[in-house]
């Protein structure tokens, strides 16, 4: 497809991308913060810097929370590509998508990916799971960082177990965007920035809802 021209459409609204980036640069911060306080034995960190650490990793994680509320929100008020219409795969076609893309991947990415203007169906369905993990990290934290008595360890591996699917997501996320890069060439990056997704000729001849614009807002 290296050689094959691509033409931009705008796929993505505005509202959509500046969430996206919210919620993963606070995902990154929350790695960092959350790496230093289950190595903090081996740092021999002190009572006052752990304290220091737990209070603005908790402060990230009401950023986080702000941002998984209001994407949440999006879903239901977004009027294109940011609906759960277009996240979560519900309709006879969406889950053929599903089925096909699944496919694909199994195949090494060989062969031609199947077509869809913005989500991708399958992957609809782990973004969908990562907000309720999301949810759970922010009410087990939020919960831990304020309540006045002893919840037990119960909370703190949930919030842990909740602490490694998301690294498990962002590095499969981050591997699936990569090989769609190399197989594709569609610059899926750059727009979640600017918004255009790229297509090829055939595509928007074929799937006229290529062609529609996302509103900007």
């Amino acid at each position: 497809m290296e050689d094959t021209p691509l033409y931009g459409r705008r796929v993505w609204d505005p509202v959509l991308r500046i969430l996206h980036w919210w919620i993963a640069i606070a995902v990154l911060i929350q790695f960092a913060l959350g790496g230093v306080i289950l190595a903090e034995d081996s740092l021999g960190l002190s009572e006052g810097g752990e304290e220091s650490l737990v209070t603005i990793h908790a402060t990230v994680g009401y950023i986080f929370g702000a941002g998984l509320l209001a994407r949440i929100l999006w879903l239901f008020l977004a009027p294109g590509s940011g609906s759960w219409r277009d996240v979560l795969p519900h309709t006879a076609a969406q889950w053929g998508a599903v089925t096909a893309t699944a496919r694909h991947y199994l195949r090494g990415f060989r062969g031609t990916a199947p077509f869809y203007r913005a989500h991708n169906p399958l992957a609809g369905l782990a973004y969908a799971a990562f907000l309720v993990v999301g949810i759970s990290q922010v009410v087990t934290g939020a919960t831990m960082f304020t309540s006045s008595v002893e919840l037990g360890e119960a909370w703190e591996e949930i919030h842990e177990i909740g602490f490694w699917i998301i690294l498990a997501f962002v590095i499969l996320h981050l591997a699936m965007v990569a090989l769609h890069e190399l197989t594709e060439g569609r610059s899926l990056v750059s727009a979640m920035i600017h918004g255009r997704k790229h297509f090829t000729a055939e595509e928007l001849e074929q799937h006229p809802e290529a062609q529609q614009e996302e509103e900007i807002r």
